[in-house]
């Protein structure tokens, strides 16, 4: 999956009502532990989520968030930033605020079995998700077998042996603030072969939108994971890719990314929030 995290912090000014600090930047603060960094995480997460009240949030790739690996690395550090954003899917279905009492546990129950289709056994460094599962096998064995059967789903997605799902109801959000991005892009790449009397060479173009990439003001492209992932897409066909509308460029990148026809993709995010 590509980190669209830096498409909505690049534009925050435009985005967030508030101005809240993201996980990726909390592990830098110093004397932080897991309880301060998962109410940062709940509000953070919570901010996000209130942009789009009438969405399945529960249906938000984690992953896409690009948590650093000082996070990542470090399971309960890793844990509380998921607790967060897991109760913030909650309070955005039940408005109940950051605690979790038992009476809420069926809901969470449904949120946490999504979530573990889309992210995986990472789930499982939340103390929060690990009770839950625990409880499962000792008294909901339905529930636990749907939490297997996620997990093999996740699986099959990260190791691409299935197309990825489309129902991350941000990619709505963030497709118009990547297109934003990407239209000074496609115009100076189709300005400078316009130019040119031959057809270009695939190795230019690669190594033009290369040279793009590398323009911290995109902030999409010039992110190392996203960087990677472009620069693999763009040299399938480049001379194609050279003259697509920003908005068809995108689809065809999530596609690829997706493992999805690009129509489809335009089809399946015109369709969320509706």
């Amino acid at each position: 999956m590509f980190a669209f995290h830096y498409i909505l912090d690049f534009v925050s000014s435009n985005y967030y009502a508030l101005d809240v600090e993201n996980p990726l930047a909390i592990d830098q603060r110093e004397s932080q532990g897991p309880d301060e960094l998962y109410r940062r995480a709940f509000q953070y997460f919570k901010t996000i989520f209130d942009t789009i009240p009438e969405a399945d949030v529960s249906k938000t790739s984690l992953f896409s968030y690009d948590l650093p690996e000082e996070i990542r690395s470090e399971r309960r550090m890793m844990g509380a930033v998921i607790t967060g954003a897991l109760v913030a899917m909650l309070d955005h279905e039940t408005h109940t605020g950051i605690q979790v009492t038992p009476e809420l546990h069926t809901k969470l129950d449904e949120i946490i079995i999504q979530q573990a289709s889309i992210t995986g056994a990472a789930l499982l460094t939340s103390d929060l998700v690990l009770s839950r599962m625990s409880e499962w096998e000792r008294t909901d064995y339905r529930k636990y077998k749907q939490w297997f059967k996620s997990l093999d789903k996740a699986a099959r997605i990260h190791q691409q042996r299935t197309t990825a799902p489309l129902d991350d109801p941000l990619l709505k959000i963030v497709k118009p603030l990547a297109v934003e991005q990407l239209r000074p892009v496609v115009a100076r790449m189709q300005e400078r072969f316009a130019r040119q009397r031959l057809t270009p060479k695939e190795e230019e173009i690669v190594e033009a939108f290369r040279e793009e990439t590398r323009n911290p003001d995109v902030a999409f492209l010039n992110h190392e994971h996203n960087r990677e992932l472009w620069l693999r897409f763009y040299r399938r066909d480049p001379v194609a890719h050279l003259y697509l509308s920003p908005e068809r460029l995108f689809d065809a990148f999530t596609a690829f990314v997706k493992m999805h026809e690009p129509e489809y993709v335009r089809k399946k995010i015109s369709s969320l929030n509706r």
